[in-house]
């Protein structure tokens, strides 16, 4: 819906780049690969939805589950809807340990509401010895926010999403100055591939911008 900034900021170095050469940079920083057995093995997991992105350390205690709530925090609760993991159309037991079923270069598909579906590709892009990580999913790198101007006075950043100029083929971002507040069917515009979905209206999106060491 928006025209999204695909480069991103690495969490480590805190530097910019591009989402083409993301992965290459991450690996500089994650030397120490090992097979997925050790105590301070995490998995480097890339979330992709579209234009929106995460690249995640997942501690290999870690269970399926676990990185439902993850996504659901950042990417898309807004009602409570049912999720699921699939591979080859088939559902995979939240309840498993990712050390059981992740390997480098496993991938799945997460689903999250069965009615208005959001749909995520999920590939694990190696396991990493990292004793020093956090000892909770993270994001590493995640795309920039939404860069959209308002489509009324063309100034402005937008920061509200009209659903119903949207259907109608209208540019559906306002700026606070320019939206009517009497409008129905509007949402707070989100860096999420879940924006404007259902009863979305993204977590604070204030995102926290932590560094993140593992040395």
């Amino acid at each position: 819906m928006a025209t999204t900034k695909v480069k991103g900021v690495c969490r480590i170095c805190e530097k910019e780049y591009a989402a083409s050469s993301l992965l290459r940079h991450i690996k500089t920083h994650l030397t120490k690969e090992t097979a997925p057995k050790q105590n301070d093995t995490h998995f480097l997991i890339r979330a992709n939805a579209g234009h929106h992105y995460m690249y995640i350390l997942a501690p290999l205690k870690s269970h399926l589950y676990d990185l439902d709530h993850f996504l659901r925090n950042y990417w898309m609760e807004c009602c409570g809807h049912l999720s699921s993991f699939m591979v080859d159309r088939e559902e995979i037991d939240m309840d498993q340990m990712m050390r059981k079923i992740f390997y480098d270069g496993f991938k799945c598909e997460y689903v999250y509401d069965w009615g208005s579906s959001t749909y995520v590709d999920i590939e694990i892009k190696g396991a990493y010895a990292l004793p020093n990580a956090p000892k909770e999913l993270s994001i590493l790198v995640r795309n920039n926010p939404p860069d959209a101007l308002c489509g009324q006075c063309e100034k402005k950043q937008a920061t509200i999403l009209v659903m119903e100029d949207y259907y109608n083929g209208k540019n559906p971002f306002y700026c606070a100055d320019c939206h009517d507040e009497d409008t129905e069917y509007y949402h707070r515009v989100t860096n999420s591939p879940r924006m404007g979905v259902c009863g979305y209206d993204g977590e604070s999106d204030d995102d926290e911008q932590e560094k993140i060491s593992i040395s």
